[in-house]
């Protein structure tokens, strides 16, 4: 076997193990293209059923947020302001009420003496 025979066996071999190659990479192409329709198809099953089932019980919930639960929270704040006002005048009736005590407190030790 001459030089020549040689480097045409070898060019043949890369020739075969590059058709090779490329089949495998054809392959793997397909078996990609395959698995990223996949996703996508899920991807958009999963987008449906979003827009189908996920965005509507989100309106319902914020419609039941802004009837319900706001109007709820508002009666809350204005109930606390009332309380608050009602403790700081119970502060002030009870020291009127302890004046008032002391001042018949000091009548009564005057008319004792």
């Amino acid at each position: 076997m001459n030089n020549d025979d040689k480097m045409f066996a070898m060019l043949e071999k890369i020739f075969i193990e590059l058709q090779a190659t490329k089949i495998e990479l054809t392959d793997f192409k397909k078996e990609s293209n395959a698995q990223f329709d996949q996703v996508n198809n899920r991807l958009d099953r999963l987008d449906n059923k979003i827009d189908k089932e996920v965005i509507p019980r989100l309106d319902r919930l914020d419609n039941v947020i802004d009837k319900e639960v706001i109007p709820k929270l508002d009666r809350l704040d204005s109930n606390q302001e009332s309380i608050k006002r009602f403790i700081l005048n119970s502060d002030k009736t009870f020291k009127k009420s302890e004046e008032a005590y002391d001042f018949i407190q000091k009548f009564r030790e005057f008319f004792a003496e």
